[in-house]
């Protein structure tokens, strides 16, 4: 079975991010044990929603396109 890596949204570690429940609206929580922040890959509140500024930032320092393509919502059919 394929397992995603996740991608702390404020650090940018994956070796520390564990799942943390779910979300009244049903979506995944993620939780990283380096800077103990907690964080959705979706969210339906778009005041949370990743900006396209940092999805510039992330991707200038590398992270990798399956977590990008998370960001900014692609899906592959």
């Amino acid at each position: 079975m394929f397992k995603r890596r996740v991608h702390c949204r404020y650090c940018s570690k994956t070796n520390a991010v564990k799942k943390h429940g779910t979300a009244p609206s049903g979506y995944q929580r993620y939780r990283c044990g380096h800077c103990q922040k907690t964080f959705q890959i979706n969210y339906i509140y778009q005041a949370y929603k990743i900006s396209d500024e940092e999805i510039v930032n992330k991707m200038q320092n590398g992270l990798d396109n399956e977590f990008n393509d998370l960001s900014i919502n692609v899906n592959y059919l």
